[in-house]
């Protein structure tokens, strides 16, 4: 089971061992174990409720936490948000060159590797590549050499890992 105490009306703690009632002179200590010995009628002359933890649904990141009254129920709410992308370990060549030319780089990279300017590990790497992997360290050299940060090509990864 899982309790929260209200400190003040409409302020809740969630509380699971032991803890304290009251304030001041009226301060009460109550053990680890009176949670479990106790009756919700017990609970209730302290401040102390039963609530259903709230769900939280695939595909979605619970950022914080709060608590409501709801009749005599109290009930947990949490504020959700979408999980960060992950960067994708690698991508095909046809998802980066893909997400190359959305982002209107495809031309400037071409450019480059045809120009003479790239090395020739890079053409070839370019021309003949099965995946391209994020951690290549040429893909860093590479991308620095056209002016792209590490966010810019995380965020080209991520790009091309949505093309199917």
């Amino acid at each position: 089971m899982a309790y929260v105490i209200e400190r003040a009306p409409n302020t809740f703690e969630e509380v699971s061992g032991a803890f304290q009632s009251g304030s001041g002179d009226d301060a009460v200590n109550h053990p680890d174990e009176w949670l479990a010995f106790s009756t919700a009628e017990d609970r209730a002359d302290v401040g102390v409720y039963e609530f259903e933890p709230a769900e939280v649904p695939e595909g979605k990141v619970a950022v914080g936490f709060r608590f409501v009254r709801d009749g005599d129920r109290i009930v947990q709410l949490a504020e959700l948000k979408d999980p960060e992308p992950q960067v994708p370990a690698s991508v095909t060549p046809r998802q980066l060159r893909l997400a190359l030319h959305f982002a209107g780089k495809l031309a400037q990279v071409e450019a480059f590797v045809t120009g003479g300017q790239a090395p020739p590990e890079a053409v070839i790497s370019w021309e003949y590549a099965t995946e391209f992997l994020r951690s290549d360290p040429m893909l860093g050299q590479f991308a620095a050499m056209l002016g792209l940060s590490d966010e810019e090509v995380d965020g080209l990864f991520i790009a091309a890992a949505r093309i199917q």
